[in-house]
């Protein structure tokens, strides 16, 4: 007789820090046959990927192999086979592993420190920057509140001449009702709340924290200067408009610096970048990429589009400003498929057949490879002799053997493969 199994097959949630070597579920077969006909043994069919899972073949119990992580796999499905030992009967099942999510990760800055530079006549109410700080854990184990970090301790400001003017030392101080910016707990955006004036202060200097829900924090130094107002039009400094990225490019990595100079600013090439405000005024489909100071930086994962090619290609308008005069410039981004894939021969090895009388630059052959890369560059295939093995040949006219002078014999066309007698 066969047996049988639970019918809806079964499904089991655990968390990934489970314990490496737990035992999560068993799995129960039944065999109406007489003993020794029943006996069962249960084994893992299919969708153990990197042998996750071990399974008792006596008890179907399944034990946890190796360490979980529901930000690289959060469901595994297996299907668990139940055999007769006599009769070679079997059944199958379906198990679903539910891997949650556990917060485990910190958060952590993309930049540190973050400088701004806003102009002293920026209007009150104004939303100037944005502190960006990612967490790799999914949900809401993911989300992530901004503060200030003990404004007391941390705040220090800087008088016209660039020097600190707040008094460091002084333990009962009271500085929370001096800066004159307010965070979003949600965004981290940072907001002018009262006027500045750029003859008595010249920086703001304070740390901002990023805390996930299980209180786990990082911090970051903002720095941010404030400037007289101008009255020149900002430039871009950058020569190429074009970037080229591929498509494994990962999240949080920097695609481009922005460059801008000023001429109201008669300083280094490196403030004049950080004194201006970066932002993307379209064709950011999807949210793709984000500015942080004076890089943009990949915030979701691309993909090759395969199906439509204009698509791989993202024409950001980017405007950046002194606060009250601003420039405009596209950028064109394109995505490149990855190179998975290494070309082949399409034999093992090429057999060709000459006459030494052979001219210099006669054609011996042909050798033929593919690649399963389909687009641009990637499926280019060029052809090189990396080695050549000399040989002895017996001059026909003496007795004694002589070697090939010149061992580099061949040449190959590397566009298509075709072998020949060197020139």
């Amino acid at each position: 007789n066969g047996h049988q199994e639970q019918s809806e097959g079964y499904q089991v949630t655990i968390s990934e820090n489970k314990k490496v070597h737990s035992e999560l579920i068993t799995v129960k077969a039944f065999d109406p046959d007489l003993p020794p006909n029943n006996k069962i043994i249960y084994s893992i069919n299919s969708g153990n990927k990197n042998n996750k899972f071990s399974m008792d073949q006596n008890t179907g119990t399944i034990i946890l192999n190796s360490a979980l992580d529901h930000e690289i796999d959060n469901t595994y499905d297996l299907i668990i086979s139940a055999s007769n030992q006599n009769v070679y009967q079997s059944n199958i099942t379906k198990l679903i592993i539910n891997v949650s999510d556990e917060n485990d990760n910190a958060p952590y800055f993309v930049e540190n420190p973050i400088t701004m530079r806003i102009d002293e006549d920026l209007q009150i109410g104004s939303i100037f920057g944005r502190i960006r700080a990612i967490d790799r854990d999914s949900g809401k184990n993911g989300d992530i509140n901004y503060e200030f970090d003990n404004l007391n301790k941390n705040l220090k400001i800087f008088g016209r001449n660039e020097k600190v003017m707040n008094d460091q030392k002084n333990p009962n101080r009271n500085l929370s009702s001096t800066i004159p910016f307010s965070l979003s707990k949600t965004t981290g955006q940072l907001k002018l709340e009262s006027s500045l004036d750029r003859e008595k202060i010249s920086k703001y200097q304070f740390k901002i924290k990023a805390v996930d829900g299980a209180k786990r924090s990082a911090s970051a130094t903002i720095n941010i200067w404030i400037e007289n107002i101008n009255d020149v039009v900002p430039l871009f400094a950058n020569k190429n408009f074009q970037i080229k990225i591929s498509e494994e490019t990962k999240i949080g990595e920097k695609i481009v610096t922005l460059n801008g100079f000023d001429n109201d600013f008669h300083i280094d090439q490196k403030r004049q970048n950080d004194r201006l405000i970066y932002k993307i005024v379209s064709g950011n489909e999807n949210n793709k990429f984000y500015i942080s100071g004076n890089k943009i930086f990949l915030s979701e994962k691309i993909d090759f589009d395969v199906k439509n090619l204009s698509k791989n290609t993202n024409n950001l308008l980017i405007s950046f400003s002194d606060g009250k005069l601003k420039s405009e410039k596209y950028f064109k981004i394109i995505i490149l498929a990855a190179n998975k894939y290494r070309p082949n021969f399409i034999k093992h090895s090429f057999n060709f057949q000459i006459k030494e009388e052979n001219l210099i630059g006669q054609k011996v052959g042909q050798v033929f490879a593919s690649d399963k890369d389909e687009f641009g560059d990637n499926a280019k295939l060029r052809f090189f002799i990396l080695s050549e093995n000399t040989r002895k040949i017996r001059d026909s006219m003496q007795t004694k053997s002589t070697t090939l002078k010149n061992s580099r014999t061949f040449a190959i066309e590397p566009n298509n493969g075709i072998l020949s007698t060197k020139r």
